[in-house]
């Protein structure tokens, strides 16, 4: 029963959609705007009533210069209000998005002070930002919101870019000044749905100068380069707009001679995520093209073209006058807002409203940002937040049915109005995953969610002990300690090291790190020593371990061995014979940085102290204050916030002192 009725499903859709096919939109109106002196359009965004709020800049006020102008329209086009902003010398509103409390507009004051305004559906100043010195204004703005509400900003102008990343209000975060390599004027800029840029110019050609060919580049959303390629025959070509789908490829369009035509056809390249062309088309000249749906285009021109990936027509409409450039936005109707100048109108633009598109209900997707989480951890993302990005068709947004596609990599799948996202163990990197939002009509739209999972440091393997085995008897001081590899797994990159630790009674003493898995120590009495230990010191026995680094982590080894040391330390107590005389041995190192180690004897039972001394006579630290028996004896002494310097050791015991000089550089 389940099978018939999902084939009962898919012959509905095919039916749907077939009939769907013969339609087509058409222009419901078109409205002008502008004053009685020059106007530019910028920038569109939708209205909560239907309507729409177009920026721009105008001298049609009563200022010398340009001001940031605004106009709110209802759904029919009419005017509400129009205001115009700014100070003295030019003002130019460039970008705006919708904002909690109305709208977020981006600009400049001048030529290099950038301009962020909030304000509400009444044109009221919220807030504002003026000027930041570590930003330059350039040309060709493109602005992108992630999830978290900030705001990814590329402009560019004359071979530089500048990218920078704003917070929800328009504040500022970072920005930084990156060399595009081209040598064009004229610079186009693209952001994609992960977030990454794309930059495209000219650049005079390496073989046979003086002709250009068309550079693209791609840079993280940091702004470091991520690849970087030209496109080309054998004249001058040019690029006139560069264009991301939401599937991830580019579309990049122009100008380029041909053997049939010097003055040059137009031209087309469909390229992969990673730059690769994979078509090439010399027909048609000065469209421009803006992505809709999954990986559809609009042709712009006199007449309005929706094509397929293959740059099939699905269908066509008429315009009255052609906006140039143009912007869009979907209506709360499924349709669409085209927004931009008209070329034989000076100073005016226009705003042309399309009936709903017979293949989106729903209309387009806005651009989902690249959305980011950690590795080996799940990633919820709310209905609501996804719906928000889908052009409102003839149904509300909670009437809508939200699917998905599984996912290349991850696991994905829907509870309680939320998408879950759940990468597979110790697994990072990108994946998208596909959206379909449905209306009661079964009429769908689809777009794709961009995930980049963080690596997220792993600590390295559990790993065992080798050598010497556990609660061995030792007859000889000189030791090999040897131990199992510490393995990462096949995504980590970063080295081990590995640290031997020895433990005698409380007192550890820990070896620096190495790479290799074996450390042999000549005389383990010597060591024991320098932990504080000597003749008539209970030592018995010796617990060793190691503990394996990478550049994050630390993982003990499984065991912790111990090692008798009963028979070396009778041995030694026959063959070192007791010291004659209250002697300090030697300091090593001394000179020293921080850390030394003193070894001294006493002949005699009693009450030794160790001082440490400035050349003054200050002191500064006591190493030694106990009853000792005779015998030989070591200490370590770290300096700590000790300042640079000469010092004196002095020994006392038995009414008897020894004093040796030691120099602490730091």
């Amino acid at each position: 029963m389940k099978t018939l009725i999902n084939f009962t499903c898919l012959v509905a859709l095919i039916l749907l959609w077939s009939g769907l096919a013969m339609a087509q939109p058409e222009v419901l109106w078109q409205k002008t705007y502008g004053g009685f002196d020059s106007d530019v359009a910028t920038a569109i965004c939708p209205a909560p009533d239907g309507g729409a709020l177009l920026v721009g800049y105008s001298k049609s006020f009563e200022a010398v210069d340009y001001q940031g102008w605004v106009v709110r329209v209802d759904r029919d086009g009419d005017t509400l209000w129009t205001r115009a902003y700014g100070y003295t010398n030019d003002n130019f509103f460039c970008k705006v998005l919708p904002h909690q409390d109305g709208y977020l507009i981006f600009g400049a004051i001048g030529e290099d002070s950038l301009w962020t305004v909030v304000i509400n559906d009444d044109g009221e100043v919220l807030r504002e930002n003026l000027g930041h010195p570590d930003y330059e204004v350039l040309q060709e703005w493109k602005i992108v919101q992630f999830p978290n509400g900030e705001i990814q900003s590329v402009s560019a102008f004359w071979g530089w870019c500048m990218i920078a990343r704003f917070n929800e209000n328009g504040v500022l975060l970072w920005s930084k000044r990156v060399r595009s390599k081209t040598s064009g004027f004229d610079l186009l800029t693209s952001i994609t749905p992960e977030g990454d840029i794309l930059v495209a110019g000219e650049v005079i050609r390496d073989v046979g100068g003086g002709d250009y060919q068309v550079r693209v580049l791609k840079f993280t959303p940091l702004g470091d380069t991520l690849w970087t390629r030209e496109y080309g025959g054998r004249w001058s070509d040019e690029v006139h707009h560069i264009v991301t789908l939401n599937d991830g490829r580019i579309l990049v369009s122009g100008k380029s001679p041909t053997v049939e035509d010097a003055n040059g056809y137009g031209w087309l390249l469909l390229l992969s995520a990673d730059g690769e062309v994979i078509r090439e088309n010399h027909d048609g000249e000065g469209y421009q093209y803006i992505a809709i749906g999954e990986s559809d285009l609009l042709q712009v021109d006199q007449t309005l073209k929706r094509l397929n990936d293959l740059m099939e027509e699905r269908w066509s409409v008429d315009l009255p006058k052609s906006p140039y450039p143009v912007t869009v936005a979907s209506t709360d109707e499924g349709g669409m807002f085209l927004f931009g100048a008209i070329p034989d109108n000076h100073g005016d633009y226009s705003l042309t409203k399309i009936s709903p598109d017979p293949f989106n209900g729903v209309h387009f997707w806005r651009v989902i940002a690249d959305t980011l989480f950690r590795e080996d951890q799940e990633l919820t993302i709310e209905q609501e937040y996804l719906l928000a990005h889908v052009g409102v068709g003839e149904y509300p947004l909670d009437s809508l049915r939200l699917t998905s596609d599984p996912a290349e990599q991850c696991e994905t799948f829907w509870e309680g109005g939320q998408l879950i996202i759940t990468p597979p163990e110790d697994w990072f990197g990108k994946d998208k995953i596909r959206l379909i939002a449905t209306d009661p009509k079964n009429r769908s739209v689809s777009t794709y969610l961009h995930i980049t999972c963080v690596s997220v440091n792993d600590p390295p393997e559990p790993f065992t002990l080798r050598a010497p085995a556990d609660s061995v008897s030792l007859n000889n001081p000189m030791v090999v300690f040897v131990w199992n590899e510490a393995t990462q797994n096949q995504y980590e990159t970063d080295s081990v090291s590995y640290a031997l630790s020895l433990k005698v009674g409380v007192k550890v003493h820990t070896f620096p790190r190495m790479m290799e898995r074996t450390l042999v120590i000549d005389d383990l009495m010597t060591t024991i020593d320098e932990m504080g230990f000597g003749n008539g010191d209970p030592v018995g026995m010796v617990e060793w371990w190691v503990t394996a680094y990478d550049s994050e982590d630390s993982t003990e080894s499984t065991q912790r061995y111990h090692l008798n040391i009963d028979q070396i330390m009778a041995q030694r107590e026959i063959q070192a014979p007791l010291p004659t005389d209250l002697a300090i041995a030697s300091i090593y190192p001394n000179p020293f940085n921080s850390t030394t180690t003193i070894s001294y004897s006493v002949n005699q039972s009693g009450v030794t102290r160790m001082d440490v001394l400035d050349i003054n006579g200050r002191h500064w630290a006591t190493l030694v204050d106990g009853v000792k028996s005779a015998g030989h004896y070591s200490v370590n002494w770290s300096a700590g916030n000790i300042p640079t310097g000469l010092y004196i050791l002095r020994l006392e015991a038995g009414g008897v002192a020894r004093t040796a000089k030691m120099v602490l550089v730091k």
